[in-house]
C-alpha cells in the first residue's frame, strides 16, 4: 500500500502574499480549524518571525492530526548565510514535535553539522544529486534528508482544482490519491504552500474543506499518514550522500541580488535586535522582490465563485 503525506510550509511573508489578501488569510487562520477537524494526517510548518505575526499559529496544538515541523525564525536561504547561523538555528529556532527541520525554499545548509534536527526535507527533482527511486532518504554525516519525489503529479492537479473547484478536476484529485494507495511501498509528500488557496484561487479556505470533503467521502483517509510514523522507513530506506542543494536561480540571478548577499554575508550581528535584523534581511522573499522588479506579471485562468473566467497574478506583485 502506498501513502500520501500533505506537507504545508507556511509563510505569510511570501512576496505574492497581498497585504489585503494576508487579512483574508488570518481572518479565517488559513483554513487551521478545517484543516485540524477532518482528522487527516497533515504536517505543517511556520517560522518564528509568522508566529510573531500570526499568533492564531499556535492552534495547531489543539489538533492531534497536525504534526509540526520545526524551522528557522524567517524565510533565510542557508546556503548563502552562515554569520547568523548560532542564533537562527538556535534561540531563534522553531522547534517542532517531531525531529525534522525545513529550510526555507528547501535551500539546505551544505555542512550536515548545522542542521539542528536529525532530518530535514530536501525536494526532488530540483536538487543536487541522482538517487535510484527505490531511496526515500539521503544520509549525510548523521543527518539524514527526507526526499520528496513523485509528487508533481498530484501538485499539478491540486492546483488545476484550486482554480477552477468542480466535482470533475476533485475527482483528478481524488483519483490519483486513490493510484498512490494502490501503488506498493510508494510514499509520495506533496509540499502545498498553506496560502496557496488565496494566492493561487478565489475561493481561499473552500479549497481545504472541497478537498477534505472528498477524500473522507471516497474512503481515502487511510492513504494519508505523518512523517513522524514514516521515518523509519525512511532511515531503512536511504543512501549515504552530500546534503543535496537546491538551484536558486529565482534569487540569484540577477546582480541586485547578489550585491545583496555579499554585504549580508559580511555583518556580524552584537545583539539580539541586529541578530533578528540579519535574519529578516537575509529572507528569501526580498530577493523575490527584486526578481519582480526584472520580470513579467504571470497570469493564469481561473474562475471566480460566480463561475466568471478570470486571471490571476501568480508570483509577482505588480
Amino acid at each position: 500500500m502506498g501513502e500520501v503525506i500533505f506537507f504545508l510550509p507556511e509563510n505569510g511573508d511570501h512576496s505574492n502574499v497581498r497585504s489585503r489578501m494576508l487579512e483574508k488569510i488570518d481572518k479565517v487562520m488559513c483554513g487551521l480549524d478545517i484543516i485540524g477537524k477532518s482528522g487527516i494526517p497533515v504536517s505543517l510548518s511556520y517560522q518564528g518571525v509568522d508566529l510573531k505575526t500570526r499568533p492564531w499559529l499556535k492552534k495547531i496544538r489543539e489538533y492531534p492530526n497536525i504534526e509540526h515541523v520545526g524551522a528557522p525564525f524567517s524565510h533565510s536561504l542557508f546556503s548563502k548565510i552562515k554569520n547568523n547561523d548560532e542564533w537562527e538555528l538556535g534561540k531563534g529556532f522553531v522547534k517542532g514535535n517531531v525531529p525534522i527541520t525545513f529550510f526555507p525554499e528547501f535551500d539546505n545548509p551544505r555542512e550536515p553539522e548545522r542542521i539542528p534536527t536529525e532530518f530535514f526535507l530536501v525536494l526532488e527533482p530540483n536538487s543536487t544529486g541522482n538517487f535510484p527511486p527505490e531511496y526515500l532518504g539521503v544520509k549525510c554525516g548523521n543527518k539524514i534528508g527526507i526526499l520528496m519525489r513523485d509528487y508533481q503529479v498530484l501538485q499539478n492537479l491540486f492546483f488545476a482544482f484550486q482554480r477552477e473547484p468542480n466535482p470533475e478536476t476533485l475527482k483528478k484529485v481524488l483519483d490519483e490519491i486513490e493510484r498512490i494507495g494502490e501503488m506498493p511501498n510508494a510514499l509520495v509528500i506533496i509540499p502545498i504552500d498553506p496560502e496557496a488557496p488565496w494566492v493561487g484561487s478565489k475561493f481561499g479556505e473552500v479549497i481545504f474543506q472541497m478537498l477534505f470533503n472528498g477524500i473522507k467521502e471516497r474512503g481515502l483517509e487511510s492513504v494519508f499518514t505523518s512523517l513522524e510514523k514514516s521515518l523509519d522507513l525512511i532511515k531503512s530506506r536511504s543512501v549515504k550522500g552530500p546534503v543535496p542543494q537546491r538551484d536558486l536561480p529565482k534569487w540569484t540571478q540577477h546582480t541586485e541580488q547578489k550585491k545583496h548577499w555579499e554585504k549580508l554575508k559580511k555583518i556580524y550581528p552584537r545583539s539580539r535586535r541586529e541578530e533578528m535584523i540579519l535574519s529578516l534581511a537575509g529572507g528569501s522573499d526580498y530577493f523575490s522582490a527584486f526578481l519582480s522588479k526584472h520580470g513579467k506579471e504571470v497570469l493564469i485562468d481561473a474562475v471566480d465563485k460566480t463561475g466568471r473566467k478570470v486571471k490571476i497574478s501568480i508570483g509577482y506583485n505588480p
